[in-house]
């Protein structure tokens, strides 16, 4: 028997695939962790998103109820303003069909008939970010209702004050030619000729008065109720067909606001709210 000794050469190593293996193993790893830091930033980012929606949401109820309401003050304010002059007119007419029956010669003051607020009213004011709220809302006649309603607002109430301390003044010098009127609640005055040039110049002061304050009122109630209502369409169009809001409108009617638009009502005629 002959023993043959045979040599085989090593098996050469893999040291392409052991490169690709390797590399597949760390590209895994390097496209995991691009992953991971996608899904991280994309979810971060959502988060991110809806926590800036909610806190821009919560800011945007707080702007739309600040102001509302302000104007809801200035409306109810200036609708009063405006009813007592109204009353006051009224009363002067009264008057001076009274006097023609009595043969007397009428004085037309307006400001003999209106009555001093006791107190003072209250001062307001819009800040820029209340006003440009009204202004996103589309309606460029409410934004530039807002842009000096408050300043109007305060010169009424100045208007007032002034009124106030003359009127406390002329009766402080003319009380003793004055009668007390039970019926209306005023001091009625007879004058001479000469005692009336004597208070005309209080007179003609506080007339003016009076009929600025007449005259700023009513523009003032109007642009108040046409701003709350700009205000009430945008609410209405934004939150969605659940909403319905009332309004009362200088005429006495009722306004219906809803995302279909702006319906009015005579008192007693208004629909149920929506409910569901």
């Amino acid at each position: 028997m002959v023993a043959v000794t045979v040599q085989v050469p090593p098996e050469p190593n893999d040291y392409a695939g052991m490169a690709i293996n390797g590399g597949i193993g760390v590209m895994g790893g390097v496209i995991g962790a691009l992953v991971g830091a996608w899904a991280a930033y994309h979810f971060g980012l959502k988060a991110s998103r809806e926590a800036i929606n909610r806190a821009e949401s919560a800011r945007d109820r707080q702007l739309r109820f600040s102001v509302v309401q302000k104007l809801n003050k200035i409306y109810s304010a200036q609708k009063e303003i405006r009813i007592t002059c109204d009353e006051a007119v009224h009363r002067l007419a009264a008057a001076k069909e009274k006097a023609a029956r009595e043969g007397l010669n009428f004085l037309d003051h307006l400001s003999m008939e209106l009555r001093p607020f006791a107190t003072s009213l209250i001062r307001l004011s819009f800040s820029p970010d209340e006003v440009a709220k009204v202004g996103k809302g589309g309606d460029l006649e409410a934004l530039a209702i807002m842009m000096m309603l408050d300043d109007r607002h305060n010169t009424t109430a100045a208007l007032l004050d002034e009124f106030r301390g003359l009127k406390a003044e002329f009766e402080a010098v003319a009380h003793r030619d004055g009668e007390f009127d039970p019926n209306r609640g005023y001091m009625q005055f007879r004058w001479s000729p000469e005692e009336y040039a004597k208070y005309r110049p209080y007179l003609f002061k506080m007339d003016s008065l009076t009929t600025a304050i007449h005259k700023h009122s009513a523009l003032d109630e109007q642009d108040a109720y046409k701003a709350t209502l700009a205000v009430a369409k945008a609410t209405a169009k934004a939150d969605g067909p659940k909403v319905d809001i009332r309004i009362t409108a200088p005429d006495g009617r009722i306004a219906r606001v809803t995302p279909g638009g702006v319906e009015l009502f005579n008192a007693g005629e208004v629909p149920p709210l929506v409910t569901s």
